[in-house]
């Protein structure tokens, strides 16, 4: 079985718990008031590896036209009944077509705790200035 495939299959079967275990205040979520601050309201963002769509792409649809995509089908399944505001694709962005045309930001968080980044701050920083 290719990594991939190994992957996807145990974001399938932690889906449920991986949502709950994620932190609705941590770091990266904070960082998105950043975001919001400088993209107009209604803007097009895509958030690649949304997961459940709990708490990145939930925010981010509070004021943007979000895209959230993922290749486990289980986190689409849960992200399209949590975030019925966004719309969910359920995909591999390395191997398919992107539905990346006319996005205003491509949005793609990590909880600090995994996030092989040292500092965060200095990444979404780097990000913002894009």
């Amino acid at each position: 079985m290719n990594p991939k495939e190994i992957v996807k299959r145990g974001f399938n079967e932690i889906a449920s718990k991986y949502m709950v275990a994620r932190a609705k205040d941590s770091e990266d979520v904070h960082l998105l008031n950043k975001l919001v601050d400088r993209l107009p309201k209604g803007a097009k963002v895509l958030d690649a590896g949304c997961g459940s769509g709990v708490p990145v792409t939930r925010y981010l649809a509070r004021f943007f036209d979000v895209t959230g995509v993922d290749f486990s089908e289980k986190q689409i399944k849960l992200a399209r009944r949590l975030v019925p505001k966004a719309k969910f694709i359920c995909e591999d962005l390395q191997t398919s077509p992107s539905p990346t045309k006319a996005l205003t930001r491509f949005v793609h968080t990590t909880p600090s705790s995994t996030s092989p980044a040292p500092n965060i701050e200095e990444s979404y920083r780097t990000f913002l200035e894009c």
